[in-house]
C-alpha cells in the first residue's frame, strides 16, 4: 500500500505542470484536498486489497500535489522580502502537525476505534478545502 501511495505521488508530479496550465494552482490544491478527504471516508469501508490499493493510489495522487503546489503558492503569494519567512512558517506548521496529530489520532483510535480517526481526518480536510475555496473566491474578486 505504501509503495502504491508513493508511486501515485510520483505520477501526479509528472502531470502537475500540465494541470497547472489548465487550472490555477489554488484550484488544483483545493481539489486535491477534497479528493484526500473523500479517500479517508472510503478507507474504513473496504477490506479488499485491490480496493484499498485503488484508494491508496487516489490518496497518493491528491497528496502528491500538496508540497509542490503549496511551496509554489508560498513563493508567489508572499512579499518578496518575506518568502523565506513564509517557507519557514510552512515547515514549522507542517512539523508541528506531524508531531501532534499521530498521538491525537492514537488517543481517538484507542478510545473510539479507527472509524472516527478516518472521519475526523476527512472533516479537517473538508474544512481546509472550504477555506481554500473561500480564498480562491476572494482572489477572483480582487
Amino acid at each position: 500500500m505504501l509503495g502504491i501511495f508513493a508511486l501515485a505521488t510520483f505520477v501526479i508530479r509528472i502531470f502537475l505542470p500540465h494541470l497547472i496550465k489548465e487550472s490555477s494552482e489554488a484550484e488544483i490544491l483545493t481539489y486535491a484536498i477534497f479528493v484526500a478527504a473523500f479517500t479517508f471516508v472510503l478507507l474504513p469501508f473496504f477490506k479488499d486489497v485491490y480496493a484499498l490499493a485503488a484508494i491508496a493510489f487516489l490518496l497518493g495522487l491528491s497528496v502528491g500535489c500538496g508540497m509542490p503546489i503549496s511551496m509554489s503558492l508560498i513563493y508567489a503569494l508572499s512579499p518578496r522580502e518575506r518568502v523565506s519567512e513564509a517557507s519557514g512558517l510552512r515547515a514549522t506548521i507542517n512539523n508541528f502537525v506531524h508531531l501532534v496529530m499521530p498521538p491525537l489520532f492514537g488517543i481517538i483510535g484507542t478510545a473510539f476505534g479507527f472509524f472516527p480517526v478516518f472521519i475526523s481526518n476527512s472533516m479537517m480536510l473538508v474544512a481546509s478545502g472550504l477555506l481554500m475555496r473561500q480564498h480562491i473566491k476572494m482572489d477572483i474578486r480582487s
